[in-house]
């Protein structure tokens, strides 16, 4: 009898141990089920906002490649070439605008301003003078 009580607890636990093992089974399952649900739910949410993305990355891409085109044909040697010789020609136009105005204020310092006020004054009597004659 012993023997048979013995198979009996072993049973007895090998039936505990199984609807454990069942159990666990179960909560595996159902963990496998709700990260399978959760990775399509976040696929299903995510990849539409992928492509979007996609789509104004290839948007941008092509901004890109054009913008890029276009500078390729500017010519920058001949701007900047163009832009040394029109501030060469500048220079040099302000370099003669400042010699002539160098020599006309030394013209104007020359001008002996007291004797040309003298010159006006005897211009004013004179023509006063000639004004009278001709009644005037």
């Amino acid at each position: 009898m012993e023997v048979k009580t013995e198979i009996l607890t072993v049973e007895q636990q090998q039936a505990k141990l199984l609807k454990k093992m069942r159990r666990m089974d179960l909560i595996r399952t159902l963990a496998c089920v709700l990260v399978a649900v959760v990775v399509v739910g976040m696929a299903v949410i995510l990849v539409p906002k992928l492509s979007a993305m996609l789509n104004q990355a290839n948007v941008v891409l092509t901004e890109l490649t054009a913008v890029t085109e276009e500078l390729n044909q500017v010519d920058l040697i001949g701007m900047t070439e163009s832009i040394t010789q029109l501030t060469q020609v500048g220079a040099e136009s302000l370099a003669t605008a400042t010699d002539e105005l160098t020599a006309t204020m030394k013209g104007l310092q020359e001008i002996d301003f007291a004797a040309l006020g003298e010159s006006i004054e005897n211009l004013n009597v004179i023509s006063s003078g000639m004004a009278r004659i001709f009644g005037r």
